[in-house]
């Protein structure tokens, strides 16, 4: 499994993940697959299948960015990421796929669901993945005024959640957006 979280700030957005890779049968640290991609301006938390994450890390190209960054994901990041599903074979309508994307663009986040829905947060910080409860516990208790005490809060938040989470494990990654 996977902990992902983002913390939303003023024209800013800090994103933390764990390094573990889970299947069933084996725990897999790889600090070297990142969780969290950049596509210049834009970053992309993966949790859940990994075909999904592959198609995005490799695959897709975003669309050329334009206008309010909610309506660029609705209108074109989004569909363009079922175009790239379609073409190299993974079906995100099957009701097993499990999947969803924590999304930082232009300073604003978005949680992407395996039904590519987006939601937002009036909390501004988001958690996802095996983790999240205890992730999404810890910043809950917490207050960030900088993108510096953003990025402690986000990466303890997933050290919190590696502590007690068997599917969560370090190192972590942070990034800025």
């Amino acid at each position: 499994m996977t902990t992902i979280v983002g913390i939303q700030g003023e024209g800013w957005t800090v994103m933390a993940a764990d390094s573990q890779i889970t299947d069933e049968n084996s725990k897999i640290i790889s600090p070297d697959t990142p969780k969290i991609i950049r596509f210049n301006n834009i970053l992309i938390g993966l949790r859940g299948d990994a075909r999904p994450g592959d198609i995005v890390t490799y695959n897709w190209k975003p669309p050329r960015m334009s206008g309010d960054p909610q309506t660029w994901v609705v209108a074109k990041m989004i569909p363009s990421m079922i175009k790239a599903f379609d073409k190299f074979g993974y079906d995100w309508k099957d009701k097993e796929s499990e999947f969803n994307f924590i999304v930082s663009v232009n300073g604003e986040l978005f949680d992407i669901g395996s039904d590519m829905s987006i939601s937002r947060s009036q909390y501004r910080m988001y958690a996802s993945g095996s983790g999240k409860d205890l992730a999404i516990g810890y910043m809950a208790g917490q207050s960030w005024d900088s993108i510096e005490e953003a990025q402690e809060i986000a990466a303890e938040a997933v050290a919190v959640a590696a502590m007690f989470d068997i599917h969560t494990s370090e190192p972590i990654q942070v990034e800025v957006g």
